[in-house]
């Protein structure tokens, strides 16, 4: 059994303050893997949202690379082409607002489980077409994130950024999914 990391008075701000926005992304993406089509917008918007994340993260440890990679190896697999990348537009964030980001980008792998079994019953494995959700699905992220939160100590300034930027990261997710279905098309 997996030890589950210690739960901090971030996370649970997070939790609570971003429910919403949280429940807007799953919306759009909850019910789309149900056809081969619905997969490929997933895939869309989830390339378009790491690319973006990629951008706001970069330099600072977290490796996207991998999973843009592996997105695109799939998106290629079902025949689909990215979006284009969109343009960064807020300034580089600090530590606490790369934090907030972080939040997203890592609890993402907690959906990844399921939406990899919905992805398989469609027919498609870590070896074609589900690269990034298997990949994304056994990476430990999620607990050494939650664990790093809980290490952090954060002013109520700060932890009103890291609200602000996990924030800021679902609006990115949901405007990315939004444009993925939008923009349906296949290469």
């Amino acid at each position: 059994m997996t030890e589950r990391p210690p739960l901090s008075s971030a996370h649970e701000l997070l939790r609570r303050t971003t429910s919403e926005a949280h429940s807007r992304v799953d919306a759009l993406v909850g019910g789309g893997l149900a056809s081969s089509e619905g997969y490929g917008i997933y895939l869309r918007g989830m390339h378009r949202f790491i690319q973006v994340s990629e951008a706001r993260l970069a330099g600072h440890g977290v490796m996207l690379g991998v999973a843009r990679d592996r997105l695109e190896q799939d998106l290629a697999a079902l025949s689909f082409e990215p979006i284009r990348p969109a343009a960064p537009t807020s300034p580089e964030p600090d530590r606490v607002a790369r934090l907030g980001w972080e939040y997203v980008v890592s609890g993402a792998s907690v959906g990844a489980r399921y939406l990899l079994r919905q992805a398989q019953q469609l027919g498609y494995s870590a070896e074609h077409g589900a690269r990034f959700l298997a990949g994304h699905a056994g990476d430990p992220v999620w607990p050494r994130f939650l664990v790093r939160l809980a290490s952090e100590r954060f002013t109520p300034n700060e932890l009103d950024t890291l609200r602000d930027a996990a924030l800021d990261a679902f609006s990115a997710a949901e405007s990315a999914f939004k444009t993925a279905r939008q923009e349906n098309v296949h290469g």
